[in-house]
């Protein structure tokens, strides 16, 4: 994966190839339980993706802010809710 990153583009017979680690089972539930909040987030016109190994970037007013569970995601999408009734 380093030589890959360093190399830049790597093309074999005229097509580029494109390398991406390898995801435990476990892993990739990690990542999709943020699939519900970040359906939320993305409603809200609100910038999101998941980061490696398994955690939420949100970027709002030109903050960037990392949640390593969906939990602590919902409570921060509940903070905005609650800021915009206000």
């Amino acid at each position: 994966m380093r030589a890959a990153r360093a190399k830049g583009k790597v093309i074999c017979g005229g097509q580029e190839i494109m390398f991406f680690p390898d995801l435990s089972t476990e892993l990739h539930r990690r990542r999709r339980g943020f699939d519900r909040v970040k359906q939320q987030l993305l409603s809200m016109n609100i910038r999101c993706g998941i980061i490696y190994p398994a955690k939420l970037r949100v970027t709002s007013d030109g903050q960037s802010r990392e949640f390593e569970t969906p939990a602590d995601a919902e409570r921060f999408i509940q903070g905005l809710q609650n800021t915009k009734d206000s």
